[in-house]
C-alpha cells in the first residue's frame, strides 16, 4: 500500500502507528502534497525561495591558482636548468681549474718537440672559445611559461611578464641538434628583443590551442 502512495515503508509506519492516520487519510495527504509540488513549479521565485539556503557545490579550481587566473604552463624543456646554469657553471669551472693547472706546470716538464707555449696558447683559445659559446648560446635560453593572456620568462635570477599582444613573431630553429624556439618581442625588454628557449612537451599542443597568440615561421 505505501508504495502505490509513493512512500517510504517507515515513513507510512510513523504516520499510521505514531500520528494514529488511516490508509485514506494518508492518500489524501500523498495527494494534497503531490499537487501542492506542481503547483509550486509551475511559479519560478517559488522556487528560488526554496533553494535560497541550499549550498552549491564550489567550482572545481584545481587547476586555478589562489589569485584566480588561468594556470600557467611550462612551455620550456624541463632540462633549460642543466643547459643554462649547471653545464655553464660546473664545466666553466673545471675548464678554468685545467687551463690554471697547465699554465702554471713549468715548461720542462713538458717533453715536445716544439715551444710549449704553442699549446699554452691552443689550450687559452678553446677556453676562450667555451666562454663564447656560454654567453652567445647557453646564457640565453630561458624558461618561459604562458598562460592565456601572458607569459612568464625568468633565468632562475630575474622573473619577467610580458603580455602576449608584445610577441610579434614566433621563430623555430634547428641548433646542435636540438630544436630551439625564438619569441621575437615588439620592442627590447628586460632580456633583450629576442627571448629564446628549448621548447618543452607541452609546447607544440599548448600552441595548437592557442593559434592566435602570434604568427609563426619556421627556418
Amino acid at each position: 500500500m505505501h508504495g502505490r502512495l509513493g512512500l517510504s515503508p517507515i515513513i507510512f509506519q510513523v504516520l499510521t502507528q505514531c500520528i494514529g492516520m488511516d490508509i485514506f487519510q494518508i492518500s489524501i495527504l500523498a495527494t494534497d502534497c503531490s499537487k501542492l509540488a506542481t503547483f509550486a513549479a509551475s511559479f519560478p521565485f517559488l522556487n528560488d525561495i526554496f533553494m535560497e539556503n541550499q549550498e552549491m557545490l564550489p567550482p572545481d579550481t584545481a587547476n586555478l591558482p589562489k589569485n584566480g587566473r588561468a594556470k600557467a604552463i611550462p612551455l620550456s624543456s624541463n632540462t633549460t636548468l642543466f643547459w643554462r646554469v649547471f653545464l655553464p657553471v660546473f664545466g666553466t669551472v673545471l675548464m678554468t681549474v685545467f687551463v690554471g693547472a697547465f699554465l702554471l706546470t713549468d715548461a720542462e716538464e713538458w717533453y715536445m718537440s716544439f715551444s710549449v707555449w704553442w699549446l699554452r696558447a691552443l689550450i687559452i683559445l678553446l677556453w676562450l672559445g667555451w666562454l663564447y659559446f656560454v654567453r652567445r648560446i647557453l646564457w640565453r635560453l630561458l624558461r618561459v611559461d604562458g598562460d592565456d593572456t601572458h607569459l612568464y620568462v625568468t633565468n632562475y635570477w630575474t622573473n619577467v611578464r610580458y603580455p602576449w599582444t608584445d610577441v610579434e613573431r614566433v621563430e623555430t630553429q634547428q641548433r646542435w641538434g636540438r630544436r630551439v624556439v625564438h619569441l621575437h618581442l615588439r620592442a627590447p625588454g628586460r632580456f633583450g628583443k629576442r627571448i629564446s628557449f628549448l621548447p618543452g612537451s607541452a609546447y607544440a599542443v599548448w600552441m595548437q590551442e592557442h593559434p592566435q597568440i602570434a604568427p609563426r615561421s619556421a627556418n
